[in-house]
């Protein structure tokens, strides 16, 4: 049963990890979720309060990255408010469309299209939508940093 449990740890970090490139998986959550079935499930004497506390603030951190790093990338360029609201429009739509590549594509051609519109020179759009990814690769960046550090701190503490 123990091997089993284990698995769905697994399964439930990996899931994780793959989080930070498809959005509809909720990367933060799907690691506090396989640190939660460790927990009561195979030992509930190894994480500490100091590693619950951490992991909890941590995971806000790392959801209010995904919120805050393609609007800072694109509004550092000049964008609009449109723009941000478009480029979290363009991760969501543009993987289902594109597959993987929407990922990159589509905040890029949401950001570009409506800076577009809203007048501004097409040269000025693609830098605003240049922005937009650059935010969003280190916003990935970021939370994939802290996610391994949190797993690493996992498996230190449950398997040492």
């Amino acid at each position: 049963m123990t091997v089993l449990l284990w698995i769905v740890v697994a399964v439930l970090l990996l899931l994780g990890f793959a989080g930070l490139v498809v959005p509809v998986l909720p990367d933060a959550l799907l690691l506090l979720a396989g640190f939660l079935v460790y927990h009561f499930f195979i030992n509930g004497d190894v994480l500490t309060a100091s590693f619950w506390w951490t992991a909890g603030i941590l995971t806000v951190v790392v959801i209010a990255v995904d919120y805050i790093a393609s609007g800072m990338g694109a509004q550092k360029y000049g964008a609009s408010k449109w723009s941000v609201v478009s480029a979290a429009l363009g991760v969501v739509i543009f993987p289902f469309i594109l597959g993987p590549i929407g990922l990159i594509v589509g905040p890029f051609l949401a950001v570009v299209v409506t800076e577009w519109l809203l007048r501004k020179t097409l040269v000025d759009s693609l830098k605003i939508g240049l922005g937009t990814i650059a935010g969003f690769l280190g916003g990935i960046l970021v939370k994939g940093l802290i996610m391994c550090a949190l797993v690493v701190w996992f498996l230190w503490r449950a398997l040492g």
